[in-house]
């Protein structure tokens, strides 16, 4: 992970995915958590960016806890959704193609996010931990 910080661009995405690959999934989710929180890398909430993007967690909310309701086989919204995602693809989200991989039941968030920018990879972290705490069903 540490030779993966002396890169920039798609360089550094690669081998920092690499790195958490080969790491056991609760240690590599617990590494990203701990980037993130230490600004190392997008999402950690801090300063400026990470106001903007407590925001927007803030304002997916809703999309995020429907995504993870059809992951959990509640199908009743994934039309909906679908229509949504695909609108906010012509935003510059990326985010159709996770959330598909999610429905499918991946749950690899290094996998996931690889190739994601900051936000979209915190929204895919985020469907992520929403799947991962028990429901009251």
């Amino acid at each position: 992970i540490q030779a993966a910080f002396e890169l920039d661009g798609a360089a550094f995405s690669q081998a920092l995915n690499a790195a958490l690959q080969a790491l056991p999934a609760g240690e590599a989710a617990q590494t990203l958590q701990r980037l993130r929180e230490g600004d190392l890398i997008g999402g950690g909430g801090g300063g400026a960016e990470g106001e903007r993007t407590a925001r927007l967690l803030e304002q997916f909310e809703p999309v995020l806890q429907g995504i993870a309701a059809v992951a959990r086989g509640d199908g009743q919204e994934r039309a909906e959704l679908e229509a949504l995602l695909t609108d906010f693809e012509g935003k510059g989200f990326k985010l159709v193609e996770p959330v598909q991989r999610i429905w499918a039941g991946e749950r690899h968030e290094p996998e996931l996010v690889a190739g994601l920018d900051a936000t979209d990879a915190r929204l895919v972290a985020r469907v992520l931990e929403i799947l991962s705490r028990p429901t009251d069903r």
